[in-house]
């Protein structure tokens, strides 16, 4: 403990910044603010509200708005009435902020913030699709379109091993040389290996 009072109590001088940033979200009554540890918004008026349009193209939009700049962090973390995997939006539920945990089979999935009865909540195909879009790795074209000289690097040779199936050579001549024992039947043959 005495090693790690000191660095820990100088972080919180540094993280002053913080009480300047705002949580933004919309709701049905305009725009909301995202304060303390509660998980209803409180009414918020933005300076200048026509950057926050775009932000909130999405629905469930959820934007840290710190004097006029302003980062979008849906789908990284929304706004909204938490989707139960298997049914779907409550219609009775309140709107609630949702921090993504990992991508689901077919959804992004969410841990609902103040929702004690939901431990996890699911996205809709636009977050997904948005998701995909913010961290597919950029394509790379051919190093035989690419005009001048280069060093070529290792990637292609990468890119080449990952696409075929490596490995298992001796396996695969063991079974091809196998004795297989036959099971003779009269109408068809059925090998047990």
């Amino acid at each position: 403990m005495a090693n790690w009072q000191g660095p820990f109590e100088g972080i919180w001088p540094r993280l002053t910044w913080l009480t300047e940033m705002d949580f933004v979200v919309r709701t049905s009554a305009g725009y909301g603010r995202l304060r303390g540890p509660s998980e209803t918004s409180e009414p918020f008026v933005p300076t200048a509200p026509e950057p926050l349009a775009p932000a909130f193209a999405a629905g469930d939009g959820l934007v840290a708005l710190r004097g006029d700049r302003l980062i979008p962090l849906w789908p990284l973390a929304l706004f909204g009435i938490p989707r139960h995997p298997k049914h779907g939006p409550d219609p009775a539920g309140q709107p609630l902020p949702q921090v993504y945990v990992r991508r689901g089979e077919v959804n992004l999935e969410y841990t609902p913030l103040g929702e004690a009865t939901l431990p996890q909540c699911e996205s809709d195909e636009t977050a997904v699709e948005r998701f995909l879009a913010l961290f597919r790795p950029p394509e790379v074209a051919p190093a035989r379109s690419q005009k001048g000289f280069s060093v070529p690097g290792f990637e292609e040779s990468f890119r080449s091993l990952a696409k075929n199936l490596r490995g298992r050579t001796q396996e695969r001549e063991t079974l091809r040389t196998s004795a297989l024992v036959i099971i003779p039947s009269k109408t068809e043959r059925v090998s047990w290996l």
